[in-house]
């Protein structure tokens, strides 16, 4: 009989050791899923870092990070599970449940091939950080794997051992309370979202190379834009120089910079469509992509745009949300620009249908009882 039957109470320690910094995809998918087992009764003890400085902290400064993150889990109240995101430093997470006999889910969010394309320098020591992320799967009682995809890669990883873990699927997903149709948010002023009033197409997020943006921003300035949709985007990084300088140079293109989370949910229920056109760089797309945004622009009930990468593309063709890209020219890019902007009852078939899957399928709430469920088991 499991303590959820019995009425006992439950806890979980919940351990990332990558910061979590609001307005980023890996902060929306911890909190919310935390949120969610708080509502279900779990009482959770989250561990990650904070590091104090805006610049990434040194070798020596995460050693040191590391090394109070495996402490504060040593020497931590009783816990029932101990959770950790993938890391190489989540082998010692791993073991020290097994050595206190306390079982430990491990969450997949990318192949191993992240940490390497992250930090090329460290490459040549792959064997030993390839062997700590396996070990710390092999000792976890549960892999739960944010794609279908990362599901199969974790069990070709763990092929070679006789025991196996029990492997889950969790996707991303949105909060439905929040990122909700335009006329269903309460009514707010947010001048820097009201730019000569025009329609717009909406990009938001990290602005890195494996985005799209050098597809978008090819079309946006294409002679087959729409005349009267604006381009707007909002967020920050490396290819940002590149976006400021489309915005400077095209009056219909809006560089936003990095909005208050309270904001995008306004930003994207007020679009026209949404993109989501990630690239498959470095083999990125190959265990399937499904982005926070994607699900945020269909509780929206925005059309969204898509490439065609397993997980994405899979959702938006199954339900009829939006369009996906035979290729991301700028031509193809344009044809289903205009075809979702100039066909109102289009747009509003693919926004009433992405709502309503991820009211049923992808709200976090749903995806913490999911977990909730799959934790249980371990009882």
């Amino acid at each position: 009989m499991s303590k959820v039957s019995t009425g006992s109470p439950l806890s979980i320690t919940y351990v990332s050791f990558e910061p979590l910094r609001q307005g980023h995809a890996s902060y929306t998918h911890v909190i919310e899923i935390i949120d969610g087992l708080k509502d279900q009764g779990w009482a959770v003890n989250l561990i990650a870092p904070e590091y104090n400085s805006k610049n990434l902290p040194g070798v020596i400064a995460r050693l040191m990070t590391f090394t109070r993150i495996w402490f504060r889990v040593l020497f931590s109240v009783r816990t029932d599970v101990l959770y950790a995101r993938m890391h190489f430093a989540g082998f010692i997470v791993s073991l020290i449940g097994k050595l206190k006999r306390i079982p430990s889910v491990v969450e997949v969010n990318g192949p191993f091939d992240d940490l390497y394309i992250a930090w090329p320098s460290v490459r040549k020591l792959r064997f030993l950080f390839d062997a700590l992320m396996c070990g710390q799967m092999h000792m976890a009682s549960i892999i739960i794997s944010v794609t279908p995809g990362l599901k199969k890669y974790s069990q070709e990883k763990l092929s070679k051992y006789k025991t196996q873990p029990l492997y889950e699927v969790v996707t991303n997903g949105a909060n439905t309370s929040i990122f909700k149709p335009i006329d269903q948010l309460p009514s707010r002023n947010i001048p820097i979202l009201e730019t000569k009033g025009q329609p717009y197409a909406a990009f938001y997020g990290t602005f890195a190379p494996w985005q799209g943006l050098d597809k978008l921003l090819a079309a946006a300035t294409s002679p087959f834009w729409p005349k009267s949709l604006e381009l707007r985007l909002a967020g920050d990084g490396a290819m940002r120089s590149l976006v400021e300088e489309a915005a400077r140079q095209h009056e219909h293109i809006i560089y936003l910079e990095r909005l208050d989370y309270q904001d995008m949910p306004y930003f994207v229920a007020a679009s026209q469509l949404s993109f989501v056109i990630t690239q498959d760089t470095d083999g990125r797309g190959q265990f399937g992509l499904y982005p926070l945004k994607l699900f945020e622009a269909m509780a929206a009930g925005v059309p969204v745009i898509t490439t065609q990468l397993p997980g994405q593309a899979d959702v938006v063709a199954d339900n009829t949300c939006g369009i996906v890209l035979t290729d991301a020219s700028p031509e193809v890019l344009c044809k289903a620009v205009k075809n979702i902007y100039d066909d109102k009852n289009l747009s509003t078939t693919y926004g009433q249908n992405g709502r309503k899957i991820a009211e049923k399928l992808y709200s976090w709430k749903q995806l913490a009882e999911r977990t909730g469920g799959i934790l249980e088991r371990l009882f």
